[in-house]
């Protein structure tokens, strides 16, 4: 057993907020790795990314077919990524993967989903697959088109299609044809040998061996997949799967896990099929913009806040609007104290229900100093931390009324409640095992291909500092889920998340997306071991999970020479100084690697283009004995490195 101990004054992890300047100590916790309590090995698939073919490859490629530009594949090769996944999400919808092959002047217009216009392929297939080599990814996910579009055959997918990519990927010159044939289109896609020989003609005699195919992707959705309906999906499924893995018995074909209506259902009459599926491709994705932060009534409270607002001298009302979910018959209670002078302390006795929405709301008269003041609000009865029945507060609005004037809205969603909330998600989306699938085949892993952060807005706010740390907190989840084999971020660039952004040089940088990734890559490998965390700690919403989470999350994993400790920090005001003990490993006292974010608080976001406010350090550090203390900003990420 020993403790490892970092000097607070060599790990100041990021600039201390104004707020703390202004006098405001930070909390404090504890992470403790316990590392002989081993959770799993690490999948070498693990921390994945996304590609987009259009736009040519989003800007990353040179014009003329001749790779990369200068400094791509070393900001993505130092991320260590596992799969990397093409085409591209909802790009697949339309893609037709034999009009991206060959020399570029040769290649043929293929439909972009978004723009409905026809864009002759920059990132073809080659190209994609030079890519991932050439970043040492550790291997690729292709996601095959298998729409049926009315009207529009030429967007259309066909399994004799996917199987003649995959013998264009896969097949070994030489070895004995296996014929794929005609489609409904009338298409002849020959055998696995033409396309083989097509591959060599292309300069790539030997085969690529991508073994992870996945089967459309979010066709639930009628505007994704022309409509198609879950048991016509599952039926394409078992048709492409057997014809592809006819021309590779040695592929892993992925079937989309919808939980939403008849989709639920799709994976276990996939998996009842013998060696049909292999993996699932989980499309719950994390609650974004209004949805995750105007929730029901807008806020769900199970501790206290405070409010700050500012108003003129007089006499003011002040009304408190909310409801409350009883546990055994026993409201809810809340006590509202403005300035530190406790104003009432009710009973919220009002419960909405499938009549329509009823509420109490409680008025106090008060005579205010102009300037600023604090509302705070307690829940005095909250629910247990574990399991059910449970007891809440929902506070629907809070109104400041001048005598004489007009009605003052107080904001409540706050940046605290945002991150209170969104924390929770990432233990909601992990999955349950598939029900009812066949003994033999087990319960089918899965994948998360697509994931972003999760705003505070709208699409425009997708890069924000928040959005990188939860994003990050995704990846935290799917490495100690045991069922998660992968999990790609989207996307290594585009409009929204992203990992690589532009300099004002008109060079490359990490995005907060990227530098989070950066971050969590020297846990690509090891064995992830268990940690524990004792702290000040938030209180989630989220219906059958446990309520009470800390406000730093921690994963670990113990590698042969080293142990990586990641910490995320999800308050969004607060410095947090962390003490980490490490238990049944010895480290070496002296040097340690640290990764981190430099930024100015959870809605910052840098613009494309310009220099950045969120940057990234990578450095040495010391680990100094007997002081424990490392000190994390307001919505931050770190890793340490320790030798062993």
């Amino acid at each position: 057993m020993c403790r490892t101990l970092i000097s607070s004054a060599m790990l100041a992890l990021v600039l201390i907020t104004p707020l703390a300047a202004a006098g405001e100590a930070p909390l404090r916790a504890t992470v403790t790795v316990e590392a002989a309590q081993v959770i799993r090995r690490v999948p070498p698939l693990w921390l994945g990314q996304n590609m987009e073919w259009v736009w040519k490859g989003q800007g990353l490629f040179e014009e003329d077919g001749s790779g990369a530009k200068p400094g791509v594949v070393e900001l993505i090769k130092a991320m260590t990524p596992g799969l990397i996944r093409y085409p591209g999400g909802s790009l697949a919808n339309t893609f037709r993967w034999a009009n991206s092959i060959g020399p570029l002047a040769q290649r043929r217009p293929v439909t972009n989903f978004f723009e409905k216009t026809g864009e002759v392929p920059l990132l073809g297939f080659d190209d994609f697959m030079k890519f991932t080599q050439e970043v040492g990814a550790r291997g690729a996910m292709i996601t095959v088109n298998c729409n049926l579009w009315p009207g529009k055959r030429e967007d259309s997918g066909t399994a004799q299609e996917a199987a003649a990519w995959v013998a264009y990927a896969n097949a070994k010159i030489g070895a004995a044809p296996v014929a794929i044939g005609m489609d409904a289109r009338g298409e002849d896609w020959r055998d696995s040998q033409y396309w083989a020989k097509q591959r060599a003609a292309n300069g790539h005699p030997e085969p690529y061996d991508v073994m992870y195919w996945e089967i459309g992707n979010e066709v639930y959705a009628s505007e994704q997949g022309a409509g198609l309906t879950p048991d016509t999906y599952a039926a394409r499924v078992v048709e492409f799967s057997r014809l592809m893995k006819q021309v590779d018995p040695k592929i892993k074909i992925g079937v989309i896990d919808w939980r939403s209506g008849g989709w639920r259902q799709v994976p276990v009459k996939v998996a009842a099929e013998e060696g049909v599926a292999d993996f699932r491709i989980v499309h719950d994705y994390p609650a974004s913009g209004k949805f995750l932060f105007n929730y029901n009534t807008g806020f769900r409270d199970t501790g206290d806040r405070a409010y700050v607002f500012t108003s003129k001298a007089g006499k003011h009302a002040l009304a408190v609007t909310a409801w409350s979910r009883p546990l055994k018959g026993v409201a809810a209670q809340m006590r509202v104290e403005l300035d530190g002078r406790v104003l009432g302390v009710e009973t919220v006795k009002a419960v909405s229900g499938e009549k329509g929405e009823v509420t109490d709301t409680f008025t106090y008269f008060c005579d205010l100093q102009a300037g600023r003041h604090e509302l705070r609000l307690r829940f005095l009865n909250p629910d247990p931390d574990e399991g059910q029945p449970y007891r809440d507060l929902y506070l629907k609005s809070i109104v400041l009324q001048p005598e004489g004037g007009e009605a003052q809205p107080i904001e409540i969603q706050t940046l605290e409640l945002m991150m209170v909330k969104a924390a929770g998600t990432a233990e909601k989306l992990i999955p349950d095992p598939v029900p009812n699938a066949k003994a033999a085949l087990g319960v089918l892993p899965y994948h998360r291909t697509e994931y972003g952060g999760m705003t505070g807005g709208e699409w425009d706010r997708c890069c924000d500092q928040k959005s990188a740390i939860l994003s990050a907190r995704m990846a935290q989840a799917s490495l100690i889920d045991p069922n998660c084999e992968g999990a790609n971020f989207w996307c290594i660039k585009s409009a929204a998340f992203r990992i690589l952004e532009s300099t004002p040089e008109g060079g490359f940088r990490y995005a907060p997306g990227g530098i989070v990734f950066r971050a969590l890559a020297p846990l690509s490998e090891g064995e992830a071991v268990m940690t524990r965390y004792e702290g000040p700690t938030l209180m989630a919403s989220w219906v059958g999970f446990p309520r009470k989470r800390g406000w730093v999350s921690a994963v670990a994993v113990k590698i042969p020479a080293c142990l990586a400790v990641n910490l995320l920090s999800y308050h969004p005001t607060r410095p947090i100084a962390v003490t980490v003990v490490c238990n049944g490993i010895d480290i070496a006292p002296g040097k340690a690697r640290l990764i981190a974010m430099d930024g100015p608080g959870p809605e910052a976001m840098n613009a494309d283009g310009q220099p950045p406010v969120i940057t990234m350090r990578e450095e040495w550090i010391h680990a100094v004995p007997d002081n424990t203390t490392i000190v994390l900003g307001p919505c931050t990420v770190a890793t340490v490195v320790f030798e062993r």
